[in-house]
């Protein structure tokens, strides 16, 4: 049995999440500032919830035991989170768990779909030490303009006004609360970096630069500018993305933050199986820049490289068998790219290093 958490209550649900820690996302739910649903197994005294960030992230939390629960979970996905996603347009769900054998155990059977994944999110901390004494970022050339998000950038800038509204509802409370940089090329507006959720006296950070931009210090700036911003309002900055997403990865180390612990994630089409073979590559392209990524590789040796660094050894080995019998991947590079690090890693190497 699964009810919906009215808001008035969500504060029933905060000790079930403790084990995500000083989290932005689920803190600045559960305090009403940002958009989301809570289902729990009853009302009264939750003993296990699951949260969702509309249009982000859902998290579940709680005693993976109450099987009332976890069974009646597809069935919630199906209906009342399945139509939903539809009204505000969420293709994937994905969804992180407390740490916990028990919940890692039991999640991929609840939602036993041919169509599930695993992948990896990194969480990070922030070494404010460490920050303070990093030495300014190189300037920008001439032509590049960096401003705060404000009304007139949002009305000329529609795909950030929706960014931004996803998660914090109206852009009144964004400019109210939240803190946004954006950055210009000659006119054309080429990156963005905004908070995107703020709880626990902590705020989440999302940066985007256009991929023709990158590795020109735009990213640096619009970040330093952002954590800057947090630190005088006294607000911890925090950071957390997909062990796939290389770029993000090196460019929260630069900026001083620390990796704490990989959380696994299970995901899965809102609609329908999805094309497995192009996901893996897409991962891969988000992975690499073009100038780094490996040429002369077919769609099948790009999937085993995306499914290595997301994590799902399954789909990792079996496009790594489909690229290595047809040519396409070098046995020596799949020995020693660090890409397919993860899949050395597994359990699983043994046996298909011995079939290659």
């Amino acid at each position: 049995m699964i009810q919906q958490l009215a808001s008035k209550d969500y504060g029933r649900v905060a000790p079930l999440f403790r084990g995500l820690g000083r989290h932005p996302i689920v803190q600045g739910i559960l305090e009403g500032r940002h958009p989301g649903m809570v289902f729990v197994d009853r009302p009264g005294t939750p003993r296990v919830s699951l949260l969702w960030a509309l249009s982000d992230m859902l998290f579940l939390a709680g005693d993976a035991g109450i099987r009332d629960f976890t069974r009646s979970l597809p069935d919630l996905f199906d209906t009342t989170i399945t139509r939903k996603a539809r009204e505000i347009g969420q293709e994937f769900f994905q969804i992180q768990t407390e740490p916990s054998d028990e919940w890692a155990e039991i999640t991929p059977r609840v939602f036993a779909r041919s169509d599930i994944f695993l992948s990896y999110r990194w969480e990070f901390s922030f070494d404010g030490d460490a920050y303070r004494k990093l030495p300014p970022p190189p300037p920008l050339t001439a032509d590049y303009e960096i401003t705060v998000v404000d009304a007139a950038v949002l009305d000329m800038w529609p795909d950030l006004a929706h960014r931004i509204v996803s998660t914090w509802t109206d852009a009144s409370r964004f400019f109210n609360s939240g803190i946004g940089y954006c950055a210009k090329s000659r006119g054309e507006f080429v990156g963005s970096c905004i908070t995107t959720h703020e709880g626990a006296g902590a705020c989440e950070i999302s940066v985007n630069t256009d991929l023709a931009k990158r590795n020109q210090g735009v990213a640096t700036w619009l970040c330093r500018k952002a954590i800057d911003t947090c630190v005088e309002r006294g607000l911890l900055p925090c950071w957390g993305t997909e062990t796939f997403r290389l770029p993000s990865n090196a460019l929260a180390r630069k900026l001083a933050f620390r990796v704490v612990r990989d959380f696994p994630t299970y995901c899965f089409p809102r609609d329908g199986p999805t094309d497995q073979r192009a996901l893996g590559a897409y991962f891969y392209s988000e992975a690499r820049p073009p100038a780094e990524a490996s040429t002369n590789e077919d769609s099948s040796a790009s999937a085993a490289r995306g499914w290595s660094l997301a994590g799902d050894i399954a789909l990792a080995a079996r496009f790594t068998e489909e690229a290595v019998k047809a040519g396409t991947l070098d046995l020596s590079d799949l020995l020693l790219s660090p890409d397919f690090e993860r899949l050395r890693a597994a359990p699983e190497w043994a046996a298909l290093r011995a079939r290659l």
